[in-house]
């Protein structure tokens, strides 16, 4: 009886040693979205006239 009271004891704090050890310790990496713009259309309004101007980027650029 004895023995297996020790052998109890040694394997509940085994398990309990183990099950408690942190593998969380690095905090993941935040995720970035950000938007890609590739297109501005600038519109001038002026007096007499109304003038565009629109600038394209490739988006791998």
């Amino acid at each position: 009886m004895k023995n297996y009271f020790k052998l109890v004891s040694i394997t509940l704090f085994t398990l309990l040693f183990v099950a408690c050890s942190s593998d969380d310790d690095a905090a993941p990496e935040p995720v970035n979205e950000e938007e890609v713009i590739t297109t501005m259309i600038v519109t001038l309004d002026g007096p007499d006239q109304v003038v565009t101007l629109e600038y394209q980027r490739s988006r791998w650029t």
